[in-house]
């Protein structure tokens, strides 16, 4: 018991410094005290104990679904889609290799949808599994982003309101590359026009593995866009600096960072 308690201060002690894993973890712990709490007052019809069972409860809550700021940003959980703004930061759905929710950037606000970037990298992967010339079209990490991650990392309710959205085949202003045909999709990768219209400074393209310790000195990676390269044995990349490179499909140290669009 006293172990339990010990741990419990210290998730406490956690969650007021601002760490959202350990406000959500001591508020799913609460929730469980709560609903013990519960079963026994409906039982011996305690009253007060249902007064108390409510007040844990309403702290539970707050301690699950509240938002945060973290580094100036507006961190924002169980959001209201309706009512973000391009720079909020939003978690939604949950990372497949470790049970903790995904961060995403609202990077657009138009016509009843939401357009959102994953904050970080959440993962390495090819862009492409075999040798030879592709395009984002017959790529597949799109057929990986809209088959096992898309159905992995999220809920039944939340894959509802992702949108299915007509991708389309931007050229890569880099080159006269022929970027193949659009598509329909739910999740994607940024183009190079797109990456450059939403973070105009290099420096703002800088992205680091979801996992990464900053603190200890973690450097950016790399990330892959949709583009084609200087051919379609490559594709276009953000490099580790901000700026936009192309490397070959086939490598696996690209950072994956999904796109989509939800319904508000």
């Amino acid at each position: 018991m006293k172990n339990y308690q010990t741990a419990l201060e210290r998730y406490r002690e956690a969650a007021e410094n601002g760490d959202l894993a350990a406000s959500r973890k001591l508020g799913k712990v609460l929730l469980e005290e709560g609903l013990r709490y519960m079963e026994a007052a409906a039982l011996n019809g305690d009253g007060e104990a249902l007064e108390i069972l409510s007040a844990v409860l309403d702290s539970a809550n707050k301690l699950l679904y509240k938002g945060q700021k973290q580094e100036g940003r507006n961190l924002l959980a169980e959001t209201d889609f309706s009512q973000v703004q391009a720079g909020d930061v939003v978690l939604f759905g949950r990372h497949i290799s470790k049970d903790e929710p995904m961060a995403w950037k609202v990077l657009d606000v138009k016509e009843g949808r939401v357009l959102l970037l994953s904050e970080d990298i959440l993962e390495y992967r090819a862009f492409h599994d075999k040798w030879g010339l592709v395009t984002w079209e017959s790529a597949s990490i799109r057929k990986y982003l809209n088959g096992d991650f898309l159905a992995r990392a999220f809920s039944d309710k939340e894959r509802f309101i992702i949108a299915t959205t007509k991708v389309e085949a931007h050229e890569n202003p880099m080159c006269n590359t022929d970027p193949g045909r659009d598509t329909r999709d739910k999740v994607f990768l940024l183009s190079a026009v797109e990456a450059e219209r939403y973070f105009p400074v290099n420096l703002d393209r800088r992205c680091f593995y979801c996992f990464a310790d900053r603190k200890a000195g973690a450097r950016p990676s790399w990330w892959w866009l949709r583009s084609p390269g200087f051919n379609e044995a490559n594709a276009a990349s953000v490099w580790e600096d901000g700026t936009f490179a192309y490397s070959y499909v086939r490598d696996v140290r690209g950072g994956i960072r999904p796109a989509l669009w939800v319904e508000a």
